[in-house]
């Protein structure tokens, strides 16, 4: 499923460098930040345990007594686990896909940061990407409320399951996860990738091609080569983890797009084959056939919709550990998954 092979990426070592504005430089480079400085990540989650703890309890309150940081005031002083969610009514024939990108960096562990569903529609042949952003707060069935993120890693892909089938009302059937070397090997077997950034971004960056550290891309269609597609997707010190969902889907775009303009449909096998060390999947190249026939009109944009969950469905707020997380409107969430699948 080398279509899905999207992940967040990691600063890289500076190799070379390209001076601004010379020939072969697919972006513009500034020499420094000229606002404010990095916004550090508010809290770091302690590290994964190999147990499960003893089960939250439906309805079970967590309530907020911390005392926040100046300037952190919770948006909410409490939260409560929402009974199990209704499925959705969706047509017969979808396949529901979790794309991951995972930080998994040897004897650390690893969580999910980039999370998009892609749903697809094999009768009407459509395909709706849905980012969810990695610190929504949830209900995570056999373990605790917690970071969607952590529930691959702790309990594998049946508890993620459950965690989207209890909170949002879909039951995703597969998922695909790659890591940073597996993202770059996929985007250098490509020859690069053409993104569509939305938007300009301004970031620190460690990519060979940078002699300054600091890089700016977009918007408009930008050539990206895998080590700028992997600061790209991954960066977030002047934006943040939504924004970095919103990009991730124009990434994914970017793959589908080159694939299939290399033939790739037709050479699926090979391409499963040849990368499947790449990534790490519940797919057989038997799951993957029968999606090929709306895979190929990928570059039908009236075919694809799209959506990332941000604070008009979420909002901030602290733990009683005094964890920044978001607190979603699973509510509105549910509705809005629906009415992407259903194109309302």
């Amino acid at each position: 499923m080398v279509i899905a092979g999207l992940i967040s990426g990691c600063s890289l070592p500076a190799q070379s460098s390209i001076a601004p504005g010379a020939s072969g430089s697919p972006f513009v480079l500034v020499t420094s930040n000229p606002n404010a400085p990095a916004t550090p990540t508010p809290f770091q989650p302690a590290a994964l345990t190999s147990t499960f703890p003893a089960p939250v309890a439906t309805g079970t309150a967590v309530t907020n007594t911390s005392t926040p940081a100046p300037g952190d005031t919770p948006i909410a002083q409490s939260i409560t686990a929402e009974p199990g969610a209704n499925m959705l009514n969706l047509p017969d024939g979808m396949v529901n896909i979790l794309i991951f990108g995972s930080d998994y960096r040897p004897y650390e562990g690893y969580r999910t940061d980039t999370i998009v569903l892609a749903a697809i529609n094999t009768k009407d042949k459509t395909v709706s990407l849905i980012s969810f952003p990695r610190d929504l707060y949830v209900n995570i069935p056999g373990w605790e409320m917690q970071r969607i993120n952590t529930s691959q890693a702790h309990g594998g892909f049946a508890m993620t399951q459950a965690t989207f089938e209890y909170n949002f009302g879909i039951k995703p059937d597969f998922y695909v996860m790659t890591t940073f070397s597996g993202f770059s090997s996929i985007i250098d077997y490509l020859g690069g990738i053409d993104v569509n950034t939305a938007r300009n971004l301004s970031d620190t960056c460690d990519v060979s091609i940078s002699r300054t550290k600091w890089c700016s891309v977009g918007p408009g269609i930008v050539h990206m080569n895998s080590q700028l597609a992997l600061w790209y997707v991954r960066s977030r010190h002047t934006s943040n983890d939504i924004d970095r969902g919103r990009r991730a889907i124009e990434v994914i775009r970017a793959i589908f797009a080159k694939l299939i303009s290399l033939d790739g449909i037709a050479k699926a096998p090979q391409l499963y084959a040849q990368f499947r060390n790449s990534f790490d999947t519940n797919m057989t190249i038997g799951d993957v056939l029968p999606l090929l026939p709306v895979i190929a009109t990928f570059t039908d944009t009236s075919r694809l919709r799209y959506f990332t969950i941000g604070y008009n469905l979420s909002s901030d707020w602290v733990t009683p550990d005094g964890a920044m997380v978001l607190l979603p409107n699973l509510t509105g969430i549910r509705q809005a998954i629906y009415n992407t699948i259903m194109g309302k």
